[in-house]
C-alpha cells in the first residue's frame, strides 16, 4: 500500500444522514435496469442495510460530498423520494493512487460480473487486500 491508508475500527468511523442532493458522482456508470429495480424494491421493503461512503474533502469549497460506493443505492432512495440517506464519512484529503487504482477495479468488476467467473472476482478481492 501507498502508507496513507489504514484501517480504521468500525467504533471510529462517521455515519450520518446526508442530503441526497448534497452528493456528487464524479464517475457515474450505466446499470442493468432489473438489478436496479431489485434495489428499489428491497430498500421499499426493508430499509437500507448498507449505508453508501462519501468523501466531504471538498465540503466547505462546493458545499456537496462525492460519492465513493453506492450509486445505485443513491439512486434508488431518490426513485423512492427520500430526501437523505445513511452514509460513511470519509475525509481523504488526496485520493492515493491506490484508492484509485481500487476504485477502477471495483468499477471494472461490476461491469463484468455476469462473464467472469467467481476465481476472477475472487483474485480481485484479494488484491484490494
Amino acid at each position: 500500500m501507498d502508507g496513507h491508508s489504514k484501517i480504521v475500527p468500525m467504533t471510529e468511523r462517521i455515519h450520518e444522514m446526508i442530503p441526497l442532493d448534497k452528493i456528487v458522482v464524479l464517475n457515474s456508470r450505466t446499470r442493468d435496469a432489473q438489478q436496479f429495480e431489485e434495489i428499489v424494491r428491497s430498500i421499499a421493503a426493508v430499509g437500507l442495510l448498507q449505508p453508501i461512503k462519501v468523501n466531504r474533502r471538498n465540503l466547505a469549497k462546493t458545499q456537496c460530498y462525492e460519492l465513493i460506493c453506492g450509486e445505485g443505492r443513491c439512486l434508488a432512495c431518490k426513485k423512492l423520494g427520500h430526501a437523505a440517506i445513511y452514509a460513511e464519512v470519509v475525509d481523504y484529503d488526496g485520493v492515493s493512487q491506490w484508492h484509485r487504482i481500487v476504485t477502477m477495479l471495483r468499477l471494472w468488476c461490476s461491469r463484468k460480473t455476469r462473464s467472469r467467473s467467481f476465481a476472477d472476482r475472487a483474485e480481485v478481492s484479494v488484491m484490494e487486500k
